[in-house]
């Protein structure tokens, strides 16, 4: 990825990559990582005032920590689901969610991105 194009993702699709960040939180461009960012409440970041030292924070070393965070198993639990088809939805709504989301014959142009997928909550 250059610093010109720095979009990873299809809209139309899950996250499958993320850029890693700093101590600082900023994006590292150069560093790029599998599967969606894991959700992490905000938490202040330790200054660190040596210098040449590896980072004191890195946003993906606490991962195994905030996977049972709600959010990060709603996302799991919701994936799994669309995975397996909507399962225990009733017919019309399986319909619907089969239409709007797995229908191949849909012009991709009038797809919903998967970020209105998520607030829809499917």
């Amino acid at each position: 990825m250059n610093a010109d194009n720095p979009i990873l993702n299809n809209p139309y699709e899950e996250p499958k990559l993320h850029y890693d960040t700093d101590s600082e939180g900023s994006l590292d461009y150069n560093n790029i990582c599998k599967g969606r960012r894991i959700f992490k409440v905000d938490s202040a970041v330790i200054p660190s005032r040596q210098t040449g030292q590896k980072e004191v924070f890195e946003w993906n070393d606490d991962a195994e920590e905030y996977k049972t965070h709600i959010i990060n198993l709603c996302r799991k639990e919701v994936g799994l689901w669309r995975i397996a088809n909507y399962p225990n939805a009733t017919r019309v709504t399986k319909e619907l969610l089969m239409f709007w989301f797995n229908n191949t014959e849909r012009i991709v142009t009038k797809k919903l991105f998967f970020r209105l997928l998520i607030k829809l909550g499917l």
